[in-house]
């Protein structure tokens, strides 16, 4: 399946998250009115994840701040992500992380944002940023090495807040 398509509505996601060593099911539909940056990795345990995880978390103010609501997701079970939110970032777990982390084991986020590649069995990484009417402005898709960076994440979203609020082709 292809990548979602820019400037059309984001691609919907729900299911079972983690969110403060708590299952609990959540969707695109709530955080309607928000800017959403919605982030894709393959394994909860690898160190490139888990380091870009916990570098989001740590700056989840500028994001709220900005009225950005951050949810990642991920290829693995909903245990797997509750024992490494419960696992110390010292011992390579994410201790208790500030954003919503989605189960997508039966791969149904993974089809519907074009991450999945035919030849191997794992998802490539991806980072979707979405604006309050939940209209896609910006993919980012990538192999499973490189983790996306928090400072050209809040680049973009400004950015598109800024031309949102004064008009298409004024600068930042």
């Amino acid at each position: 399946m292809p990548a979602p398509a820019l400037d059309k509505p984001a691609p919907i996601f729900f299911g079972t998250a983690v969110i403060k060593s708590q299952f609990k099911q959540i969707s695109l539909s709530d955080f309607r009115g928000k800017y959403v940056v919605f982030f894709y990795y393959p394994s909860i345990f690898s160190c490139v994840c888990s380091a870009e995880l916990l570098e989001f978390s740590n700056r989840i103010a500028e994001f709220e701040n900005i009225n950005c609501k951050l949810v990642g997701a991920t290829f693995d079970n909903k245990y797997s992500v509750m024992a490494c939110t419960n696992t110390p970032s010292k011992q390579g777990g994410l201790s208790k992380i500030n954003i919503s982390l989605i189960s997508d084991i039966d791969g149904e986020i993974t089809k519907a944002c074009g991450l999945m590649q035919h030849n191997i069995k794992i998802p490539l990484r991806g980072l979707f940023i979405n604006d309050n009417n939940q209209v896609l402005c910006q993919v980012t898709i990538g192999t499973h090495h490189v983790a996306e960076s928090v400072d050209e994440t809040l680049r973009f979203l400004r950015a598109f807040k800024y031309c949102k609020e004064h008009g298409p082709g004024t600068t930042v």
